[in-house]
């Protein structure tokens, strides 16, 4: 019977684990993609300033918008969040248990 029931707290554990982990794993594809683009960009720079022939130090010219700040990478606040409540009720879960084993 024990046996049964811790298995349940790890299950719900790892639920937990993996619900806030998932948007973290997903912003590695993103990060991949993004610096695929990059390298492509500079690539062609390069193809254009070659082309060029005068300078090899072509200034990058702005097309009038600008690029939205790259994310830190950290988990998001909602997740941490999630998984704090989720270990107090699992910690809440497993003292209630031992109270009432006791009894």
């Amino acid at each position: 019977m024990k046996l049964k029931r811790i298995f349940v707290v790890f299950a719900a554990v790892a639920v937990m684990v993996a619900t806030a982990a998932a948007p973290a794993m997903a912003q590695n594809a993103d990060k991949a993609a993004k610096k695929a683009e990059r390298q492509a960009a500079r690539q062609a720079q390069k193809a254009a300033a070659g082309a060029g022939g005068a300078s090899s130090k072509a200034v990058p010219t702005s097309g009038g918008t600008q690029k939205a700040l790259p994310s830190s990478g950290g988990m998001p606040i909602g997740n941490i969040a999630l998984l704090g409540a989720g270990a107090l009720l699992v910690g809440g879960g497993i003292l209630h248990y031992k109270k009432s084993a006791v009894s």
